[in-house]
């Protein structure tokens, strides 16, 4: 039986896989920078939807204050039909900007 001894050599260039890792870790400073500005966009974008929440169930509050204001004058005997007709409307409107803002309101 005859043995037979195989030797592999190898050689690489470190020069070349030092260049290669530099570009990844480059692009990867590049890629977390813009995930950091990715973030503070949804971050202000937050903010500027719960601003806009808020300033919508204001205006619901006050429109069914008034819708209720207008509910007590027709109680107490004012012109029934053509006030009926106005808390009609005002109801439809509430009920419209409701529906723009199903949750959390």
């Amino acid at each position: 039986m005859a043995l037979v001894n195989i030797n592999i050599h190898l050689h690489a260039d470190m020069g070349d896989m030092e260049e290669k890792l530099d570009v990844i870790i480059k692009q990867n400073h590049k890629l977390m920078a813009t995930i950091a500005q990715l973030s503070e966009k949804v971050d202000l974008l937050q903010t500027t939807i719960d601003e806009t929440q808020a300033t919508a169930l204001e205006k619901i509050t006050t429109l069914e204050t008034t819708v209720q204001e207008l509910k007590d004058v027709i109680a107490a005997g004012g012109e029934q039909g053509a006030l009926q007709e106005v808390a009609d409307k005002l109801d439809a409107a509430t009920a419209d900007l409701k529906s723009t803002f199903p949750s959390p309101l």
